[in-house]
């Protein structure tokens, strides 16, 4: 059972952005929820996907369930600070390829009312830097990524992973492509991430605890 590790109150700079990234598993979407819990001031980045919207989820909340010609138009207007296709269980139970992207209209908003905090999948927090300097003249580039943290979330072992994704419905053959994926996302751009810390089973404050930390250490 996770412990209740959070006894005191956290301040949350403003006017930050945190990027929480890692392998499918990881719990970097249950972290965001729990540091957004902990912080209502702290404003989600809401992503776009073409991914099929699951029970449990709500759009525009989760995410921007969006179709793969309308996230294509998108990328077409240059509407996106980032976007890649990333494998995904469907519906269906089977991977698949979906586009996943943060669009420059939802950052800006975000920013001009306060700190956010979102998910990505590897490659895309990855180039981040590079999109906002992209995306944004220089001045207001080098402001917004002064003030950005990304933090690479990882578990006690590839076993939990692989649990955690037949829980969700794939199968072990789906599971070995996955892992092939990941590896090699990370081979390339895992060196690129400042900070990196354990989500370990069942300590879930644990983990959100130590991103706080990095963030009082670093603002």
């Amino acid at each position: 059972m996770e412990s209740n590790i959070i006894n005191k109150k956290h301040t949350m700079p403003k006017g930050i952005i945190i990027i929480l990234t890692g392998r499918t598993g990881t719990g970097k979407t249950e972290i965001r929820k729990k540091l957004h819990q902990n912080h209502p001031e702290l404003k989600s980045l809401i992503t776009s996907t073409t991914r099929k919207k699951r029970l449990s989820e709500t759009d525009n909340i989760d995410y921007h369930f969006l179709t793969k010609n309308v996230f294509e138009q998108k990328i077409k207007n240059d509407e996106f600070v980032e976007f890649a296709l990333y494998p995904s269980i469907g519906n269906d139970g089977k991977v698949a390829l979906y586009y996943y992207g943060t669009t420059k209209n939802e950052l800006a908003k975000i920013l001009a009312n306060g700190s956010l905090i979102s998910t990505m999948e590897i490659s895309g927090a990855a180039k981040f830097t590079q999109s906002i300097k992209k995306a944004f003249d220089k001045n207001t580039a080098t402001k917004i990524l002064s003030r950005t943290l990304v933090i690479l979330i990882e578990t006690e072992s590839i076993e939990i992973l692989k649990h955690r994704f037949l829980k969700r419905g794939g199968n072990e053959n789906e599971w070995q492509k996955r892992l092939l994926v990941d590896e090699a996302l990370l081979k390339q751009y895992g060196n690129q991430f400042s900070h990196t810390i354990i989500n370990e089973e069942d300590k879930l404050s644990h983990a959100v605890l130590k991103i706080q930390n990095i963030i009082n250490s670093t603002f």
